[in-house]
């Protein structure tokens, strides 16, 4: 926003000292420079940092399930194959372990 100031001089002689007064004060006044700034209360400056942090959080987030689901999708064939495998293996012996259970009890 701008200021407007209107300093009025008068040329006639038993005026010229308040001109004077008028024309050095419109030159100070021009000098001077506003620096905004907004008020706020401390518990809501305090909110206002914690909830950049938490928007800066969910992004680092965001960015991490973006890494684990590309690296998983570079992995999910041998993966599960890898599984199936894991699976049968787990089976058989459970299948041997039962038959040799079966076969001590007789």
């Amino acid at each position: 926003s701008y200021t407007l100031m209107i300093a009025n001089a008068n040329m006639c002689d038993r005026n010229m000292g308040e001109t004077l007064s008028t024309l050095r004060y419109a030159t100070r006044a021009k000098k001077i420079q506003n620096k905004v700034s907004k008020n706020l209360n401390p518990n809501d400056a305090i909110l206002l940092k914690l909830q950049e942090e938490i928007n800066a959080l969910k992004e680092m987030m965001r960015q991490k399930d973006a890494l684990i689901e590309n690296l998983t999708k570079g992995n999910s064939s041998s993966s599960s194959s890898d599984h199936k495998t894991r699976t049968d293996a787990s089976s058989s012996t459970m299948t041997s372990n039962k038959f040799h259970d079966n076969n001590n009890n007789n």
